[in-house]
């Protein structure tokens, strides 16, 4: 019986592309694109800078196949040659743009409009948090609070110690919660005051 690609695991594929599958390659790119995309997404927001990323990302994937050794999750070391890149990119931009979010993240159209624009003042005020977190703590919290990588995962990801990460996210959190509040608040009283008007 011939095994599909899909039925090997990451570490077998690149072995598998090291010694000339092409299909090899083209399945670990399809399997983790997604998430990687998303990813640099959140970091860089910017679609066209997040695509160029991980274009780079998996071309040092290509080239690493042969010196490639799993010794980590294969993810933990794709997320790192990404991260990697990806604040290279951001180093050399100089700022952060805000966080445009996929479409995919809308509401629901069920919703009635009050909520459908609370919601959406949520979701700014989401992204503004996060867009103004400073690099190290931006790094962590995306990838531990968004990604749902482990604490351990993320520190091997940005090359640090596990007690720095744990520290970068609590300060992370800590801020979201301050930006946040700040931001909601704002927004609500926006929001009142049009909902106000409108009712006179």
């Amino acid at each position: 019986m011939t095994l599909e690609l899909r039925e090997f695991t990451d570490p077998q594929l690149m072995l598998m592309y090291s010694h000339g599958c092409e299909g090899a390659f083209d399945e670990l790119f399809h399997r983790h694109r997604e998430r990687l995309y998303r990813y640099l997404h959140r970091m860089t927001g910017d679609s066209h800078e997040a695509e160029e990323v991980l274009q780079e990302a998996f071309v040092r994937v290509a080239r690493s196949a042969d010196t490639y050794e799993p010794t980590a999750k294969f993810t933990t070391w794709l997320f790192r040659i990404a991260t990697n890149r990806c604040l290279s990119h951001m180093k050399r931009r100089g700022r952060f743009k805000l966080l445009r979010f996929p479409k995919d993240m809308s509401e629901p159209e069920e919703r009635n409009p009050y909520q459908k624009a609370r919601d959406r003042e949520v979701e700014e005020a989401f992204k503004k948090a996060v867009a103004t977190l400073d690099t190290p703590l931006r790094s962590a919290y995306v990838l531990r609070e968004l990604e749902d990588f482990s604490y351990a995962e993320a520190a091997k990801i940005l090359a640090l110690p596990l007690g720095t990460v744990k520290t970068h996210v609590r300060r992370a959190r800590m801020a979201m919660r301050q930006k946040l509040s700040k931001e909601l608040r704002t927004a609500q009283v926006a929001t009142d005051e049009t909902s106000l008007g409108k009712g006179r």
